[in-house]
């Protein structure tokens, strides 16, 4: 079975129709930002589980899934229609957004060491790995350096 067909296929098996476009590229463009946002998220949250300390993945997930996608789809379902701004689908893609970048900023505030009741000493930004790096290897490392 040739490629071509195959899409054909799964075309009119999931409906390639102009509705479903007109839905899907909405969502592309709410998605796209959201995407990017969590690969920073991510990326920054590396260094904390690298580390084992998981505290801030877990903050940053209850903040931006309880804290704020929560209450966003409950306002884009029953609040907005009431004020004129009825959403629909687009609430929902749009709580992704919001929700990764509670989640995005609250793992920037977490390892920004100069914030009163963030981070300090060898968990502190730019810290995580190297102090991961003492503690396995004391000998071996220190800031990328191979010592002899």
């Amino acid at each position: 079975m040739s490629v071509p067909t195959m899409f054909g296929m799964l075309g009119q098996i999931f409906g390639a129709g102009d509705r479903n476009r007109a839905a899907g590229v909405p969502m592309i463009r709410l998605m796209g930002p959201s995407f990017a946002i969590v690969s920073f998220a991510i990326g920054l949250g590396c260094a904390f589980t690298g580390s084992g300390y998981n505290l801030p993945f877990l903050v940053s997930s209850l903040a931006g899934r309880w804290g704020a996608q929560v209450p966003f789809l409950a306002l884009a379902a029953f609040v907005f229609p009431k004020l004129g701004l009825d959403l629909g689908i687009l609430g929902i893609w749009a709580s992704f957004l919001v929700s990764d970048s509670v989640e995005a900023a609250v793992l920037v505030w977490t390892s920004c060491p100069h914030v009163p009741g963030t981070l300090k000493g060898p968990r502190a930004a730019g810290g995580l790995q190297q102090a991961y790096l003492d503690e396995h290897f004391p000998h071996a490392f220190h800031l990328g350096v191979i010592q002899g």
